[in-house]
């Protein structure tokens, strides 16, 4: 039998505990705690809770599609059990929010597109201890009737940047869509624009019915000979606008409030000069995510007044602004930015520019080829080898070894060896032998 080496034994009961770290760090760990958060993409591990969304979408309006997206993430993120229900019709919407209070929910976030009639019921809810926000509509009297803060666009800001725009164009005499009568937020979108340009017109239609509010356009079209531009406050709306210009032989343009994939489409084809979003995802998001921090710890984002998602700067014809896509992007790759954003993360939509996005400067020349990325460059083996979390593992067991060894004198004695041994050893089976 060889002599025992103690000089081996030491260095493998040295190393054996560094590897099994450097094996922990290296697959992952344990997740960091997360201190009831939900950073790094973890669920967050307070108790569940109980989130009512209520809110006016008529059936079929995609832009609510948006909302009700933002506030599915942040509830999946949050431990939230989401419970989404909407009706356009006032009292029926009052209806859902004394629902809501009956089984007893967590927190309320509610559109306020018609606030009389949900002041009542609101007051319930605040009476039952029951934290409201609201979202979209209603900016100016959320406070009035409960909510802790609201979470939308200041609509008649909204509606002066779009008069704005228009009287810089030269249009003089729009008509200005609203699709629900009452709803103070679209109410507030047409006064602004009216406050910019003196010749704008309102007209009514019914927007649960998009074959009613294409012949209505297309009536109004044919009689107003001087309507030089038509405004959609909703997509969907927009999107039947055109269809009443076609019908009606019109030369008018088209201008949109909101966004969908299929609005950006027409803006980068030229069939809609330009919209103001407010970005819904966000709306949808910001409402759950906020309710959820209020049960959390008591923390009320707003300070009592509302929180802007919009309306975004309009940006110059030329230059489109999407901030999750490149500053180089050509018009294909602008409007699949566009369709992906309104898919998945509708809260990184942007104002679309008025002008084709065909027209798009050219990219910088300095920018035209790849360039190389220091991070995958080519490496020597030594500097791979020094990569390697076990190498940096062993030159720490070496180096604590050596020092161990000059100041004490017992350190490299058998007796003292073979305790370090036996504890490492019993170290390095558990985290070899189980998972990290």
């Amino acid at each position: 039998m060889k002599n025992f080496s103690w000089r081996k034994a030491t260095l493998v009961a040295a190393v054996v505990p560094m590897l099994a770290l450097s094996a922990c760090s290296s697959t992952g760990g344990k997740p960091a705690d997360t201190g009831g958060g939900a950073g790094g993409g973890q669920v967050a591990t307070t108790e569940r809770m109980k989130v009512a969304l209520i809110t006016h979408a008529a059936a079929g309006d995609t832009f609510w599609d948006i909302v009700r997206k933002g506030a599915e993430e942040a509830s999946a993120k949050d431990n939230v059990e989401l419970l989404y229900t909407s009706d356009p019709e006032a009292g029926r919407q009052a209806q859902l929010v004394q629902q809501a209070i009956d089984q007893k929910v967590d927190g309320i976030a509610v559109t306020l597109a018609t606030p009389d009639a949900l002041k009542d019921v609101l007051k319930k809810a605040t009476d039952a201890g029951i934290p409201v926000v609201s979202l979209n509509a209603g900016e100016s009297v959320s406070a009035q009737l409960g909510a802790f803060t609201h979470f939308g666009s200041n609509e008649q800001l909204a509606g002066q940047a779009v008069g704005t725009k228009l009287a810089e164009q030269g249009f003089k005499h729009p008509v200005c869509v609203i699709q629900q009568q009452g709803h103070v937020g679209l109410e507030a979108r047409c006064a602004g624009v009216k406050a910019k340009v003196p010749g704008a017109e309102i007209l009514y239609v019914d927007g649960k019915d998009m074959t009613a509010v294409q012949s209505t356009a297309t009536a109004k079209l044919q009689a107003a000979k001087d309507a030089d531009v038509i405004i959609g406050l909703g997509a969907p709306i927009t999107l039947t606008l055109l269809k009443s210009v076609t019908d009606a032989g019109s030369s008018s343009k088209v201008a949109s409030f909101d966004l969908n994939a299929e609005l950006a489409q027409k803006i980068v084809d030229g069939a809609v000069i330009f919209t103001v979003d407010q970005q819904p995802w966000l709306q949808g998001y910001m409402s759950v995510d906020t309710l959820w921090q209020a049960k959390r710890g008591g923390f009320k984002l707003g300070g009592g007044q509302p929180v802007l998602t919009g309306p975004p700067s309009l940006t110059s014809p030329t230059r489109p602004t999407f901030s999750s896509s490149p500053s180089r992007a050509s018009a294909r790759s602008g409007i699949r930015a566009v369709r992906r954003a309104t898919a998945a993360r509708p809260d990184q939509q942007g104002v679309l520019p008025m002008a084709n996005t065909a027209t798009l400067p050219p990219a910088p020349a300095s920018a035209a080829g790849p360039r190389g990325d220091e991070r995958v460059g080519q490496r020597s083996p030594f500097q791979k080898l020094l990569g390697r979390p076990e190498v940096g593992a062993l030159v720490g067991a070496v180096v604590l070894f050596i020092f161990f060894a000059l100041v004490s004198s017992t350190f490299t004695q058998p007796n003292a060896l073979a305790t370090i041994l036996y504890g490492s050893s019993t170290i390095g089976i558990m985290a070899v032998g189980f998972p990290c």
